[in-house]
């Protein structure tokens, strides 16, 4: 989720763009939100990787002085935390939708001639249905796309927790569902 993409576009200085009004546009997905509460994303936390290794190791690199500092029970906690986070945020976002947003700051002068142009237009004529050309975008449904979310986190949920089973036969798996 930290690669969401966002992109601002600034109009050239002496451009015709900024000669019109225009000064920058941005655009950004809105689809991270569900994952970012408070700033904080679901499965963040770089230690639980140290799940995975093997505590002989572990032990080896503590002894030589690497300043590995784990705590088996605090990144089992933050995985797990994780994983219902991560659930409980798909189920309860499915209905929400996340389209591209997009913010154009103008100059006044530019609003200004905007306005008037609405108020020359009639509004709420209804499409009379010419225009058949596609869509210059896709729209996926929200209920899809959080259905992938869910493959791909329960995907890499169930290859962590296939590696951490076979990683010492003294480091029992986590007896819990992946994303139930």
């Amino acid at each position: 989720m930290q690669d969401t993409m966002g992109l601002t576009m600034f109009a050239t200085p002496q451009g015709k763009e900024a000669r019109d009004g225009l000064i920058y546009s941005q655009f950004y997905r809105l689809i991270k939100t569900p994952f970012n509460s408070t700033k904080v994303y679901v499965f963040d936390n770089d230690s639980v990787e140290n799940l995975a290794l093997d505590l002989g190791y572990i032990r080896f690199l503590q002894q030589e002085g690497r300043g590995i500092t784990f705590s088996k029970g605090v990144c089992e906690f933050s995985y797990m935390h994780s994983k219902k986070r991560a659930y409980a945020n798909l189920v309860d976002n499915q209905w929400k939708l996340y389209s591209t947003r997009e913010e154009h700051r103008i100059s006044i002068t530019i609003m200004e001639e905007i306005y008037q142009q609405w108020v020359q237009w009639d509004l709420y004529d209804a499409d009379n249905g010419t225009n058949n050309r596609p869509l210059p975008y896709y729209i996926v449904p929200t209920s899809e796309l959080l259905n992938f979310l869910y493959a791909q986190i329960n995907k890499y949920c169930f290859l962590f927790e296939h590696i951490l089973a076979h990683t010492a036969k003294t480091y029992p798996i986590l007896s819990y569902p992946i994303l139930s």
